[in-house]
């Protein structure tokens, strides 16, 4: 249960750093801010003091920690991930066509 509960805040997590990216890259003028980029770090930072305090505290084994942390971890981060890409690629500017050249005589 405590799994779920860590997967479904990590979900809020990132819903969250993804709105507030949104709109502060609707406010700024230049520069893009990548919200799921950053909240990969963080979520990696939260998960591995989790672990830690599993094992060091509560004597977990440390191979159960790193099974939880695998799930813990890998999806939020992967659909950050995820969302990440798409949001850029909607932002990237359009590609230039190359300028043709004439043809050699």
């Amino acid at each position: 249960m405590h799994t779920l509960i860590l997967v479904a805040s990590g979900m809020a997590a990132m819903l969250l750093f993804l709105i507030t990216a949104h709109f502060a890259n609707k406010s700024r003028g230049a520069g893009f801010i990548d919200g799921g980029r950053l909240f990969i770090w963080f979520w990696l930072v939260a998960t591995v003091l989790n672990g830690a305090y599993g094992f060091l505290a509560h004597g977990i084994s440390l191979l159960v920690e790193l099974m939880v942390f695998v799930v813990v971890f890998g999806a939020p981060a992967g659909a950050a991930w995820y969302l990440s890409r798409m949001i850029r690629r909607r932002h990237a500017p359009p590609a230039q066509k190359p300028e043709a050249s004439p043809p050699a005589a």
